[in-house]
């Protein structure tokens, strides 16, 4: 990685540097150099040291030596452990005392006390909301107003919605006879990666296309029928799972399975690749894959 990430960074900093305007302003009013370095560009860094190196240096930073000591020792650290964790018996631990179970890792607001304000806050919540579940102190956030901010005044200025909002014209109708396809993960597995474990692979060996148990039976498509979904840029094969928990005019199925290479000797052509039928549009705001808006077709083969 260490080699490829020197190879990558130059050629996408060029990059970044025609198209982001931010960047652009920024290398303004610093030496380009520190810029690049300083806010992330350099992807070798990363790499620099071993992960262990790494990790040593941020927990030694945030919480000092001691606890990275502790750590190694016992395997887990958390503020006050060492005062608050108790054995009560062979099968009961207790992490903290229930006078102390709350605490933040963010900055409470200047000038304000916990015990002054812990009574007010929790006075101050919703009915509905139990105090005993919220950290009763004000804390502040890394923004300009120091406070949770949804309107975004930055994506205003590259004419993006500074606050998130329906727009109709990006509504993609579902023609006649056809379905949205949408996908997601799975409890049992991490994308792809584990999907040539075996014993994971028990739990669940093949992903199969949820279809709404009216549409199926429109298409003479019943429980473990192979089916064929095509897109405009491909096509796999799947068994089917009717059921009425999927409205009409949508299928889904899980990521991760369908893999090609003969290589993953368990999970080979297990299933289907959402990969191959999913069409490659760009989601403007972030540049992400927008996975959930391919139409496709459905037949019994």
């Amino acid at each position: 990685m260490r080699g490829l990430s020197k190879k990558l960074s130059l050629p996408l900093w060029e990059i970044t540097k025609k198209h982001d305007d931010d960047v652009a302003e920024g290398i303004k009013e610093e030496d380009e150099a520190t810029y690049y370095r300083e806010n992330g560009f350099d992807l070798t860094e990363p790499f620099l040291h071993s992960q262990e190196e790494i990790n040593e240096q941020m927990f030694v930073s945030e919480y000092g030596e001691e606890a990275y000591h502790l750590l190694r020792e016992k395997g887990v650290f958390y503020p006050d452990m060492e005062e608050y964790f108790t054995r009560i018996n062979n099968n009961t631990y207790q992490y903290y005392p229930e006078g102390k179970k709350h605490y933040s890792v963010l900055n409470i607001e200047e000038d304000v006390s916990r015990t002054d304000l812990s009574d007010d806050f929790c006075q101050s919540c919703d009915s509905c909301v139990n105090p005993e579940d919220v950290a009763p102190w004000k804390r502040t956030f890394k923004t300009a107003s120091k406070k949770i901010e949804c309107f975004l005044g930055n994506l205003e200025k590259k004419g993006i919605d500074p606050m998130p909002s329906w727009n109709e014209e990006e509504h993609v109708e579902v023609p006649a006879g056809r379905f949205k396809f949408i996908t997601g993960r799975h409890a049992q597995h991490t994308q792809t990666s584990t999907l040539n474990n075996v014993m994971l692979l028990d739990i669940m060996k093949e992903n199969y296309v949820w279809i709404n148990d009216a549409e199926a039976r429109k298409l003479g498509i019943v429980q473990g029928d192979l089916v064929e979904i095509t897109s405009s840029v491909g096509s796999v094969r799947i068994k089917a799972y009717p059921t009425p928990k999927i409205i009409p005019e949508t299928i889904f199925y899980i990521h991760g399975f369908g893999a090609e290479s003969d290589g993953f000797t368990f999970a080979h052509r297990n299933g289907a690749s959402d990969n191959e039928i999913i069409e490659g549009n760009i989601e403007p705001v972030f540049g992400s894959s927008i996975m959930h808006e391919t139409i496709v077709t459905v037949k019994k083969v």
